[in-house]
């Protein structure tokens, strides 16, 4: 809220509404980056599977 207004106490609707808008984080690049995480793991327990069941 300090972004906005230097006192918090006077804000405005429309200051409350961005600052609102810009607590909320994006989304999509946390879900694809535990997606990566996950398929990195699970690739990385196939070769050592491979490897040791040889």
């Amino acid at each position: 809220m300090k972004r906005y207004t230097p006192n918090v106490a006077d804000a405005t609707e429309e200051q409350i509404a961005k600052a609102t808008k810009d607590s909320i984080p994006s989304v999509a690049p946390l879900y694809f980056a535990f997606r990566i995480m996950v398929a990195c793991g699970i690739l990385m327990l196939l070769i050592i599977g491979a490897s040791s069941g040889a």
